[in-house]
């Protein structure tokens, strides 16, 4: 590595690793977590940072850094959920119509949705067909529950079964859906857990992945 670095006229390893150290010297920068599945990706935290034009510094000398991207560990929260008494009767799916797609397919169990949300009511009657599990990642999640009631939502307009005379029909009335709880009872998660819940979503090989929260970009 360190003779192809050299005729390409390019940092070696070792030379980048010295760059990187240098970095958290300076900003008194202690690794904290590494994501389990990805061995380049790192939590940080940096003592003494009081202001916004301290986390911006930190941004703008990590960006030339030898790395791809760095971002603070931004909090997020959840959507809200209207709760209007019409709402239930789910205008939206004649909205997108639907009704015309489920004349062509209904479902497949074999595809599974990764849903990192609020966790999951797995044993909730119109998800338990469809549900695999929910895990609690973030403070007060709890195993294949829900802390908050929105993800147990967002699962439903994806999943619920249909034609089984209650509830509502969810857009997939075949589908596998695993949850994954980034976000307090209280609706708040952060940049960190929600990373934890996409890597594990990719660990377990979902094929699509939901996230309905909102905050900074």
């Amino acid at each position: 590595e360190d003779v192809s670095a050299s005729l390409k006229g390019e940092k070696t390893p070792e030379e980048l690793q010295s760059s990187l150290a240098q970095l958290e010297e300076t900003y008194n920068a202690t690794r904290i977590q590494q994501l389990p599945t990805d061995s380049q990706m790192y939590i940080y935290t940096f003592d003494g940072v009081q202001s916004s034009d301290s986390i911006q510094e930190i941004r703008d000398a990590y960006q030339e850094a030898p790395i791809e991207y760095i971002q603070p560990n931004f909090k997020y929260y959840l959507s809200a959920i209207p709760i209007d008494t019409d709402y239930p009767k789910q205008w939206g799916m004649k909205l997108i119509k639907a009704e015309s797609g489920w004349d062509i397919a209904q479902g497949l169990s074999s595809v599974k949705v990764g849903v990192v949300d609020s966790g999951i009511d797995k044993n909730h009657p119109d998800l338990i067909r469809n549900v695999i599990k929910s895990e609690p990642i973030a403070p007060g999640c709890v195993n294949n529950g829900d802390s908050n009631g929105h993800g147990t939502h967002i699962a439903g307009v994806i999943g619920a079964t249909a034609n089984n005379v209650q509830g509502v029909a969810g857009l997939n009335w075949d589908v596998s859906i695993l949850g994954y709880c980034v976000v307090s009872p209280s609706g708040i998660g952060s940049s960190l857990t929600i990373a934890q819940g996409i890597d594990k979503a990719v660990a377990d090989g979902v094929d699509v992945i939901n996230i309905s929260l909102g905050g900074p970009i």
